[in-house]
């Protein structure tokens, strides 16, 4: 067997292995094969080496991965769903800016955006919420789920929810750029400062 022979062996057994398409150069056989030494399973080590998807187009800025899929989002492009990160398929919201507001937790799928809260149980299918508009300025944040709430804010209004599908507007605070909760107490990050809520209490 030539050594243009071997290498291709090489090359498909690499492919085979990591799931990997087109021409591999000798740099990125090199990086496959320490990948599946160091006890990858197969695949380039830790995103040193990318692959685009099949989605060649779109300005996205938010990815989540919970329960066995992946949802996408970004500006004007809505979202798009997978179940191995590289073929990437459009669900039924196919507008809207979804930036970093993706979230899974409690069996349910979250994201926020321009045209409200969208929620799914399976991350492929979405349903519009009762929260239809964004009040100006879209929905950028998406809190942790905890303790039995979720909660959603811009600069406009600020949102929680028990269920994730249905929401209620917030009093006390009216403007939120960031928020998490732990040691049993939410901290919100707002223009005229610190807030705090030890239960997200009802409008």
């Amino acid at each position: 067997m030539s050594v243009n022979s071997k290498m291709a062996a090489i090359a498909d057994a690499i492919r085979e292995k990591t799931g990997e398409s087109g021409t591999l150069t000798l740099d990125a056989m090199a990086a496959a094969i320490a990948g599946i030494e160091a006890g990858g399973g197969g695949g380039f080590p830790n995103g040193t080496e990318w692959t685009q998807s099949n989605v060649t187009s779109g300005s996205f800025s938010g990815v989540h991965n919970a329960n066995g899929i992946w949802v996408a989002g970004g500006t004007s492009v809505g979202l798009y769903y997978s179940t191995d990160g590289k073929t990437w398929t459009q669900s039924n919201v196919t507008s809207g800016k979804f930036c970093n507001c993706i979230h899974n937790a409690n069996g349910i799928w979250v994201a926020s955006g321009e045209n409200g809260i969208y929620y799914s149980t399976d991350g492929m299918t979405w349903t519009q919420s009762n929260v239809t508009s964004s009040m100006g300025s879209y929905l950028y944040l998406i809190a942790e789920y905890a303790n039995g709430i979720w909660v959603a804010g811009n600069m406009n209004a600020c949102y929680y929810s028990t269920d994730g599908m249905t929401w209620t507007q917030s009093n006390g605070i009216s403007t939120m750029r960031s928020v998490y909760n732990a040691n049993g107490i939410w901290v919100a990050a707002t223009t005229s400062g610190l807030y705090y809520s030890p239960t997200w209490q009802p409008a």
